[in-house]
């Protein structure tokens, strides 16, 4: 079914991209310490980055995020985004447990 919930956009340091966020509880905004955006997310195309980095989202693409109980992997991209009501500067991961269509419209 479909959830219910809100969008936050965080604007990213240094570019004119910005992360669109879906949470179904708007309550807990003030408690972001970082962004996740799934290995398939655009923002990978739009922004060059690092080999170092690039590798390690790709191998994030060959995982599978369904299996039991692993560990969940995600990669600091080097990225900072503002939070659109704090205003402080958060760090931008990439995760294997992020769903890149969850949430979007």
């Amino acid at each position: 079914g479909k959830s219910q919930g809100v969008f936050f956009e965080f604007q990213v340091r240094d570019n004119g991209n910005s992360l669109k966020v879906f949470t179904t509880r708007p309550d807990t905004i003030y408690g972001v310490t970082f962004l996740a955006i799934s290995p398939e997310h655009s923002l990978l195309s739009d922004i060059e980055f690092s080999d170092q980095i690039m590798n390690k989202v790709r191998d994030l693409l060959n995982m599978s995020c369904c299996h039991g109980n692993r560990t969940k992997v995600g990669v600091n991209l080097n990225l900072m985004a503002k939070h659109p009501l704090t205003g402080d500067e958060i760090p931008v991961y990439v995760a294997d447990y992020v769903v890149s269509n969850y949430g979007s419209q």
